[in-house]
């Protein structure tokens, strides 16, 4: 829509010229700049920390430590960014070659150890968890080089996947393993758009080596992809200690609505986690197995149940009477 059209638009009678023009040079970013909502959320960091960067500068230095992510302490990065001559960046080192190298090559050095103490104190970057002096994205900086990142990474993984190597489960798995948690989970999000049932032996082989937020996505996953696979991966996780995995795991179980799972789902009726049961509940409804009724009955009478898993019941009972009354018809 141009500016004309925007300015015949009956809802915006009334406006003025300048306010049309705003508006229309607004969206026109959209389209012409590419991760624009991205360079929207950089330019909202600059001014929160006052920094003296541009926002393509600043996704390019989180991009560039994503590429080195628990490697380097605060001194090393600043001599990548600074695209330093020392003698642990030798011109054949992976470093020189990571996109953060040279990024701030005409700042003094002083000054970029300035700013990353800016966004160590802004948690924008983080010390890692497990090795204190090394230099992590957080979730918010992680976010932003999303789509910079995590489509070619997919490409990656599909790759190998579909090559004929003997150790594509562990290269494929070791693309995800070790990555931010953020970015792996929007990996995972790829794939899964991509609908390629294939990656789920990747997450089959990852499971617990993960951090618990891509643990929950390769669960969601599953549900999403379904297969063989998928199939074995939830018939698991239903009994995982955590109570959020077996949550999400009927959640899973649901979206799949396959057969097998209904013995899970009934045993998990009686999980001592009111979430759960509620989920297993709601997931037996999208099985449409009518021998499941007993079990809402049973669930309905019970008058020191919680509300929300009562309320389950009565939804899958309602499901499953429809069904069994379509199939009596079915047969007459």
């Amino acid at each position: 829509m141009n500016e004309e059209q925007l300015m015949a638009h009956r809802e915006l009678a009334g406006a003025g010229v300048h306010l049309v023009r705003f508006m229309a040079d607004f969206r026109n970013r959209f389209t012409v700049f590419k991760n624009y909502y991205e360079r929207l959320q950089a330019e909202q960091i600059i001014m929160d920390v006052e920094l003296e960067l541009d926002p393509d500068c600043l996704i390019r230095l989180f991009e560039g430590l994503f590429q080195v992510e628990k490697q380097v302490s605060p001194a090393r990065f600043a001599d990548i960014l600074k695209g330093a001559k020392t003698a642990w960046l030798t011109g054949e080192s992976y470093f020189t070659k990571t996109t953060g190298y040279g990024l701030l090559a005409d700042w003094p050095k002083k000054q970029i150890s300035t700013l990353l103490d800016r966004l160590l104190e802004s948690n924008l970057i983080i010390h890692d968890a497990g090795h204190d002096s090394a230099l992590s994205l957080s979730e918010q900086a992680a976010r932003l080089i999303v789509p910079l990142v995590v489509p070619a990474l997919a490409d990656e993984v599909q790759a190998i996947l579909r090559s004929k190597a003997r150790d594509k489960i562990s290269r494929s798995t070791a693309v995800l393993q070790g990555k931010n948690p953020e970015v792996t989970v929007h990996i995972i999000r790829e794939l899964v758009r991509r609908g390629d049932t294939t990656v789920v032996l990747c997450f089959k082989a990852l499971q617990r080596r993960v951090p618990k937020k891509v643990f929950l996505q390769i669960v969601w996953a599953c549900g999403q992809l379904g297969g063989k696979d998928a199939v074995n991966l939830l018939s698991k996780t239903i009994l995982d200690r955590d109570s959020l995995v077996r949550v999400r795991t009927c959640q899973a179980m649901g979206q799949m609505a396959d057969p097998s799972f209904y013995f899970a789902l009934i045993n998990s009726l009686d999980d001592p986690v009111a979430m759960v049961r509620e989920q297993s509940a709601l997931a037996l409804g999208k099985l449409k197995m009518p021998s499941a009724l007993k079990h809402m009955e049973r669930i309905m009478e019970n008058p020191a149940e919680e509300p929300q898993v009562l309320r389950a019941a009565r939804e899958t009972r309602a499901i499953l009477l429809k069904e069994k009354e379509l199939r009596e018809n079915e047969s007459l």
